[in-house]
């Protein structure tokens, strides 16, 4: 996983490896949204420290407004239980407008949309590309 994850850039030059181990998190001016990258197996205490990166990147771009994030989870791996009650946790957070997550198959998906039963947002959605999920975050 090391080499994969050096490999990843981010759009300040740095390797993936460089700016985190477990996810880069970065803000799409183009865009106007933030981009999540997941890399790796979560714990609880991974998770957290992903999560408050999170929102303090989230906190330093949204200008007290509610933001959009693309969140990509095709290099991520598995997580405990406890990161998953972090995660439903992150994803109820009232800062986000709309969250667009691509990356995902089979099994990681129907999980995924497990976890969107049980955190009742209404602002996320699953999708296959990039595209479509820009696309939707624009509307």
């Amino acid at each position: 996983m090391q080499n994969q994850v050096s490999e990843i850039k981010t759009d300040q030059g740095m390797t993936a490896a460089e700016y985190s181990k477990y996810s880069v998190v970065t803000w799409d001016n183009e865009n106007q949204l933030m981009r999540i990258f997941s890399i790796g197996d979560y714990n609880e205490q991974i998770a957290r420290e992903q999560s408050n990166d999170i929102l303090t990147k989230v906190a330093q771009h949204s200008q007290g407004k509610k933001i959009n994030t693309l969140t990509d989870l095709s290099k991520a791996g598995k997580a405990t239980p406890g990161a998953q009650m972090v995660f439903i946790d992150l994803i109820r957070n009232e800062i986000f407008e709309k969250q667009a997550f691509i990356g995902m198959t089979g099994l990681t998906k129907t999980f995924f949309s497990l976890i969107l039963l049980i955190a009742k947002p209404g602002n996320i959605k699953l999708f296959d590309t990039e595209a479509e999920a820009l696309k939707w975050l624009k509307e």
